[in-house]
């Protein structure tokens, strides 16, 4: 008998996890279905309150467990109605959100402790006003959207992945990539869509391609939906040099101090072309003699800013690079 109901037990802790959703309000009852798209709020449930939207807490629920509210509109405690929540419960309101409504009897509960009581709230005013994130604790001002766990780079044969986890999103529209040459000067190399609003931990990567080399830096920047941002903390990687390839570095270059390399067991007969756009030849040059390395600089200061084309010759072989001049 014990066998069965722990079977039971752990089927319906499967079942209420596959079953978890992300459930957006319309105005009504909070035990009303209709109120959140046909199904009622359930453990490991994300809810949310949009801004302009009251939902009205009608009715005496059970215990929700790994559960998330998100109040951007109105919660309104009728009577002295209850909502109660595991201690990993957690509640944010907006900055356009409230909590409010009831009685002495009214109360929102996160693992034992009343985060509001109708009349009082734990406010003088009665009423919770956001932006405030709340949880077994109490509440206290909200300002982060989101908890990073780890942000990292590393060199791979095909570029630099960059990878970061993050414990919770709030409100999280996307992450823009930064990359640097000198840890100043920033230049967005890519962007990934965020989780929106996550209670669990997720994990995104992006492969970048850089064509400098070196020491590289990279900083993360998160937006959210109203346009707010933040940055995280620097890190760098070393990304070192394969002079197998025709190189050139710096890229992207002010025009100044250009280094070519290239290394190989015969390079008789290589030519250096620079070309803009439309084709016109803007810089060349010939190395004849046979060598195994080549360390050449090149100087095109007084070429326009803008994209360019390097193309290596070498017999019937072309390769080629583009070059940014800024």
């Amino acid at each position: 008998m014990k066998k069965l109901l722990l079977l039971l037990t752990l089927t319906l802790a499967v079942y209420t996890q596959l079953f978890a959703a992300t459930l957006t309000a319309v105005s009504g009852n909070w035990s009303d279905p209709a109120t959140w798209g046909g199904v009622l709020p359930q453990s490991g449930d994300i809810v949310i309150i949009p801004e302009g939207i009251t939902v009205d807490v009608d009715a005496m629920f059970g215990t929700f467990d790994n559960f998330r509210l998100e109040v951007y509109g109105t919660l309104n405690f009728i009577g002295g109605k209850k909502i109660t929540l595991t201690a990993n419960g957690q509640v944010y309101i907006s900055p356009t959100g409230t909590i409010t409504g009831g009685n002495g009897g009214s109360q929102f509960e996160i693992g034992g402790t009343d985060i509001y009581v109708g009349g009082n709230g734990g406010q003088a005013t009665g009423t919770l006003i956001g932006p405030l994130d709340c949880g077994s604790g109490g509440c206290g001002t909200s300002t982060v959207p989101i908890k990073l766990i780890s942000f990292t780079a590393s060199k791979t044969t095909d570029g630099v992945l960059l990878t970061w986890v993050t414990e919770t999103e709030t409100n999280n529209e996307f992450y823009s990539i930064e990359r640097s040459a000198d840890g100043i000067n920033f230049e967005v190399v890519g962007k990934v869509k965020g989780a929106g609003n996550s209670i669990y931990s997720t994990e995104y990567t992006y492969l970048d391609k850089p064509l400098q080399f070196g020491t590289i830096y990279y900083r993360l920047k998160q937006t959210d939906y109203n346009g707010d941002f933040e940055y995280f903390d620097m890190i760098t990687v070393y990304n070192e040099m394969d002079t197998n390839k025709p190189v050139l570095f710096p890229n992207p270059s002010n025009g100044s101090n250009i280094k070519f390399y290239y290394h190989n067991t015969s390079l008789a007969n290589l030519r250096l072309e620079v070309t803009s756009i439309a084709g016109t030849v803007i810089y060349e040059q010939k190395f004849e003699n046979n060598q195994e390395y080549i360390s050449q600089e090149i100087d095109l200061t007084s070429i326009k800013k803008g994209s360019y084309f390097v193309n290596v010759y070498q017999g019937d072989e072309v390769v080629n690079h583009k070059l940014v001049v800024n």
